[in-house]
């Protein structure tokens, strides 16, 4: 998501986005390094995705009921992989839906966490969001560790690796227009030659205007001949870097233009898993636009 309409959908990108790839990432831990320590002061995989359900599960209580006295039992977490992973999903639905519905008003109501430490609703969203995010940290020290992000060095993506690549951006008149306020009603004539040239990164003009959001110019250059389904890097897809920002006008065009719903990325993610990584298929996002497509290919979009 790239575009956060309020502190509702802030909170809920920073936690359920970030606990979707933690639990992502803890299913694609290989079942004997689930205990694993490198050292007994590092935590395992299964210590780390327990610490974050039993947190998500008592600051959750908090919030519906003050009375700590009151709340259910926190039972202990299982040991399995599998039923803890199941039970982070779930745990990340409850907060979504959680997130979504909480009114200012209702964010600035105070609780006493255990009933003694005085606190208010928004800090114990706050407190979820660090808890979670600091578990996501230390499990990607441990991917590191096993080798589970690739062989290829590190490097840090700096920021001027990004202004180095807008400077290569801007030397492709199709990818220039798309960054410009140029009219973007229809490609102009000159530049229909080049409309599916790459840039260094290996991507279009169409890659840009998805990515930007900009349905007007995917469609004008999809009715200009633009190559629907131009995939760069990772093997991402126009519709895949539509799906992962939630950009249903854009999505909806490339899936009328005939983007193939079936592509999955060199990590074996397709538009509708992104989408569903992302949460977005509530009220008809990019999740439920792709799935009606991808199982009745005439369907409306």
């Amino acid at each position: 998501m790239s575009i956060l309409n309020d502190e509702n959908e802030a909170y809920s990108e920073l936690l359920c986005g970030h606990l979707r790839r933690l639990t992502r990432r803890l299913r694609a831990i290989p079942p004997d390094r689930w205990d694993w320590q490198p050292n007994s002061s590092t935590p395992s995989p299964m210590i780390l995705a327990q610490h974050a359900w039993l947190w998500l599960v008592s600051d959750r209580y908090h919030i519906h009921e003050p009375d700590a006295l009151r709340h259910p039992p926190v039972t202990d977490p299982p040991a399995a992989q599998a039923d803890l992973c199941t039970l982070l999903e779930q745990e990340t639905e409850e907060w979504s839906s959680l997130l979504g519905a909480l009114t200012p008003e209702q964010l600035a109501e105070e609780r006493f966490a255990f009933n003694w430490r005085r606190v208010n609703v928004r800090w114990l969203v706050w407190h979820m969001c660090q808890n979670v995010i600091y578990k996501h940290g230390q499990l990607a020290t441990l991917y590191f560790q096993l080798g589970l992000e690739g062989e290829e060095p590190y490097q840090a993506p700096l920021p001027q690796m990004d202004y180095d690549r807008l400077a290569g951006m801007m030397r492709h008149r199709g990818i220039r227009w798309v960054l410009t306020a140029e009219p973007a009603d229809a490609v102009p004539p000159a530049l229909q030659d080049e409309i599916d040239a790459r840039d260094a990164a290996g991507c279009t003009a169409l890659n840009y205007a998805v990515w930007r959001g900009d349905a007007s110019r995917v469609r004008a250059l999809l009715e200009a001949g633009a190559d629907v389904d131009n995939a760069y890097g990772d093997g991402w897809t126009p519709l895949m870097g539509a799906a992962w920002l939630g950009h249903l006008e854009a999505a909806r065009t490339l899936l009328a233009h005939g983007a193939d719903t079936t592509r999955r990325s060199t990590s074996g993610y397709s538009a509708l898993d992104l989408a569903l990584d992302q949460g977005h298929f509530a009220g008809g996002g990019c999740a439920q636009a792709v799935a009606r497509r991808q199982v009745t290919p005439s369907a409306p979009v």
